[in-house]
């Protein structure tokens, strides 16, 4: 049971694992948010009820023009209506529930016919279930309907592991009958004259703080669906994209020379990187070390708990030229604005490519012993500076040159302090003859008395 359970939490980690690092590849992911009108008249519903099969194949026929999906993109489904008795816009766009009671937010694609021919989803609420949230006539409010739909969708602020986009599309299935030629101020008037409860200051709030952050871009080309009224209904093709679109130096701090130095068997990088601007999260930095014969070395970094990036590389001695070294960094950033939460950032974007940056480093760092350089067969110590290497090795000959002084000093001394006779100089044999025959003579004298 045990092993069961260890297996099963390594295939999740797996799984989460490939999930990050597929929408933080060089192919763009997206998410596809499929709006449908909730404030129609009777012939349009019957449409909608009858041609299900005609209207997914659409949808996926049009956004296949503009996007090829896989695998690790996303779905959800939204329907949007406001009442005239709604005291807010808190119901005007809501995710279609699914039959788990679960939201049709953020799901894995796997095609828009298997999605609404699955038995997770019925298609009479997917594209009526905004109508039971209402109070009084339906309005469509098509001037922010777009706004609120994405933000219906937002994924919370602390991030979901393994999910947000690089590009976001919204497909409005409507019958685009703006009351008030797009002017948010214009039609909100005539939604207030048909006794409309709602707030104008929540409604123009809402369209003010989406586009501070984002700009929808619509596609030339949409899809007629019910073409028998002056008001065919319709498919319409939009992208949201990013109001803002930083640099890398603006949003991530990172030391301008990467903490480029010399260490035994070639040179590191070792430093730290995070996001310095609260409406971004640094996901994932990427590092790469042109190399002299034309190739690369290239590490991706992830952040921690805490969201820093700690990027530490090695790269061999004859890799690269000290004095001239071509790195370039990339950073993928999530915007956390609030409203949606879901923008991934990627350098590979066309329009983000500041998210690139190309630095010409150099590596002057040297060890220098009693002006000789410090060869790696004798770095065997501090294998990270070696300027403190050499400096050790400096004192250990400075020590051995000042013990050897000493020494020889000390010999010659000794040998210089010693006193040598001379034999030949001095002898002691004359003393002691002499001395013997006086003890002798004392002797004699003294036994004769």
């Amino acid at each position: 049971m045990k092993l069961s359970r260890t297996i099963l939490l390594t295939t999740l980690l797996s799984v989460i694992s490939l999930s990050i690092k597929a929408q933080l590849s060089e192919k763009p992911n997206a998410h596809v948010i499929v709006a449908v009108d909730n404030a129609l008249p009777p012939a349009y519903w019957n449409y909608l009820r009858l041609n299900q099969e005609t209207i997914v194949s659409q949808l996926d026929k049009l956004v296949g023009k503009y996007c090829r999906l896989d695998t690790s993109d996303y779905v959800s489904m939204v329907t949007f209506a406001i009442g005239v008795n709604d005291a807010s816009f808190q119901e005007f766009a809501k995710p279609t529930m699914m039959l788990n009671n679960k939201p049709l937010k953020w799901v894995r694609y796997s095609g828009f016919s298997k999605l609404f021919n699955s038995q997770s989803i019925r298609w009479e609420d997917a594209i009526s279930k905004g109508t039971s949230r209402v109070t009084g006539d339906p309005y469509s409010m098509l001037t922010g309907a777009k706004q609120y739909t994405v933000n219906s969708v937002r994924l919370p602020r602390q991030g979901t592991i393994g999910t947000a986009a690089n590009r976001t599309l919204l497909a409005v299935i409507t019958d685009d009958n703006y009351n008030g030629n797009d002017a948010y101020d214009k039609e909100f008037s005539i939604y207030k004259g048909m006794g409309g409860k709602a707030s104008h200051k929540e409604f123009a709030g809402m369209i003010k703080d989406f586009h501070d952050n984002f700009n929808f871009i619509k596609f030339d080309q949409e899809t007629i669906l019910y073409p028998l009224t002056d008001k065919p209904y319709r498919i319409q093709l939009y992208e949201m994209r990013p109001a803002l679109r930083p640099s890398v130096s603006s949003v991530v701090d990172y030391p301008a020379s990467l903490n480029l130095h010399r260490v035994r068997g070639g040179y590191s990088i070792d430093f730290t990187a995070s996001s310095v601007d609260s409406l971004y999260r640094l996901k994932k930095f990427r590092v790469e070390v042109m190399k002299t014969d034309g190739t690369s070395i290239s590490n991706d970094f992830y952040p921690n708990a805490s969201g820093v990036n700690h990027v530490t590389m090695h790269i061999n001695y004859g890799d690269i030229e000290p004095e001239h070294v071509i790195v370039t960094v990339k950073a993928w950033l999530q915007q956390i604005d609030g409203i949606y939460n879901g923008c991934l950032l990627s350098p590979f974007d066309p329009s983000s490519k500041r998210l690139s940056a190309t630095l010409n480093l150099s590596c002057t760092d040297e060890g220098l012993v009693l002006g000789i350089p410090l060869s790696d067969i004798l770095w065997w110590w501090f294998p990270s500076d070696i300027k403190l290497a050499a400096f050790l090795w400096e004192m250990i000959i400075i020590l051995l040159i000042v013990a050897a002084v000493v020494i020889l000093l000390f010999y010659y001394n000794r040998k210089t302090s010693v006193y040598d006779v001379d034999n030949a100089e001095i002898s002691i044999a004359p003393m002691m003859i002499s001395g013997l025959r006086k003890r002798k003579k004392t002797q004699q004298k003294i036994g004769h008395k």
